[in-house]
């Protein structure tokens, strides 16, 4: 929009004016880097929880933290899969309704399973963390038969607060415990109904943590925030197991190209 005021030098005086101010919020260093400015469009994250986050906008939060076993190329098109904590990208095994190994191209009605062997890297350790933390005995420092009490954590609400942290090698079972945790009844598993389509005995694995959380939970106050260690290790999964320390296995209901 053009703007003319009568008078010698006025009409040139406004559009250097406005040219002059800027709302951008970020340093104009900044804006000269090699930087990726990101916009927040909610009050905070809602989860940083894996389990439970599946917006967009806490994405830019959860790439950062966590590691999945494959990702997309980043400049790629089309888009193409690439291993991330995982060796490689595998394909499935395609077996059919007695064990028996099918072709690559069977057709999609005869195949009963679709099993992915993943291969992790070796030495992809965890962040430094109290849980982590042994004592010189071996043993570690701040576990118990429960969970940290809001009395025995004090004033401490960063782990940075405790004095001692730790870390471990990441594991094939750590993937295991990850997909069994979509069978939680403690938080929102967003894909849970998906997955329990398509992961063999998931459905009546959700079923059976439902119960056994129920007995934790026996007679204790619903409000109740420090509630009783609910572990999945406890029960095995079908679906989803631990081949060797480097190597999990999924297993998913006839064919599902998208699970990759």
């Amino acid at each position: 929009m053009t703007v003319r005021w009568r008078g010698r030098g006025a009409g040139l005086a406004l559009p250097l004016g406005v040219a002059a101010c800027s709302n951008n919020p970020y340093p104009a260093e900044l804006m000269r880097s090699n930087a990726l400015v990101y916009t927040f469009d909610e009050r905070s994250p809602r989860y940083l929880d894996p389990t439970a986050s599946y917006s967009n906008p806490e994405s830019a939060y959860t790439y950062q933290i966590y590691e999945p076993p494959y990702g997309y190329h980043y400049l790629k098109r089309p888009y193409e899969l690439i291993p991330k904590v995982a060796a490689q990208v595998v394909a499935p095994v395609f077996v059919d309704a007695n064990g028996q190994r099918l072709p690559d191209d069977a057709p999609a009605d005869r195949i009963a399973e679709s099993v992915y062997d993943i291969p992790i890297r070796p030495g992809v350790m965890y962040q430094p963390h109290p849980a982590f933390a042994k004592d010189a005995q071996g043993r570690y420092r701040y576990h118990s038969d429960h969970a940290l009490t809001r009395a025995e954590l004090g004033s401490r609400r960063s782990p940075w607060d405790f004095e001692h942290q730790g870390t471990r090698e990441l594991v094939a079972e750590d993937f295991v415990y990850a997909l069994k945790r979509h069978a939680t009844t403690r938080i929102e598993a967003p894909v849970f109904a998906v997955f329990a389509e398509y992961v063999i005995g998931l459905k009546d694995y959700a079923e059976l943590v439902k119960r056994e959380d129920a007995k934790l939970l026996a007679g204790l106050p619903d409000d109740l925030q420090d509630k009783p260690f609910l572990d999945f290790r406890r029960w095995p999964l079908a679906g989803a197991q631990a081949i060797d320390r480097y190597t999990f296995r999924i297993r998913l209901k006839g064919k599902y190209p998208q699970w990759r």
